[in-house]
């Protein structure tokens, strides 16, 4: 008995030291190995990626920030916005709920096309007797045939006197 049990003492011993063997080796390597980073620092070029652009939609050839749609307006309407119109110029004009023209206005924008800029203005109109529902539009002129463009119309509410 003694020696069948020596030899599954042989053996077993012997299975525990490759696998002592085996694992010493690979904890070993992981430890002696540098990190990737550390060992590429010195010869890699920082590289930053290049700014993504601030929008991928273009924007609108005239964006109004005031008035706001529903607002109560009176006279004189302050209207704000940018703008990338020839020349900086943006037409306003205010009407009633029947599309009648209360008041125009120009307004001139701190830059012209290409470039965006910023405008305000204030546009005097006819108050109407009572309150009603109106439109404040905003657009630039065609300078070949002086038809309407970029229209941006804010339905408001017009102040009665």
């Amino acid at each position: 008995m003694l020696p069948k049990f020596g030899r599954a003492l042989a053996l077993f011993s012997l299975c525990a030291m490759i696998a002592l063997s085996a694992c010493s080796a690979s904890s070993g390597a992981a430890q002696k190995a540098p990190s990737p980073t550390a060992a590429t620092r010195a010869n890699t070029p920082i590289l930053i990626p290049p700014k993504p652009p601030a929008s991928t939609q273009p924007q609108p050839a005239i964006v109004v920030a005031a008035p706001l749609a529903g607002q109560v307006v009176k006279s004189p309407v302050r209207v704000s916005g940018t703008a990338q119109v020839f020349e900086g110029t943006v037409s306003v004009a205010v009407k009633d709920g029947a599309g009648k023209v209360l008041g125009k206005g120009l307004a001139t924008a701190s830059a012209g096309a290409p470039s965006r800029g910023t405008f305000s203005a204030d546009i005097a109109f006819t108050q109407p007797a009572t309150s009603q529902a109106g439109t404040v539009e905003v657009y630039s002129e065609s300078p070949k045939d002086g038809s309407v463009r970029d229209l941006v119309a804010i339905r408001v509410t017009l102040a009665g006197r």
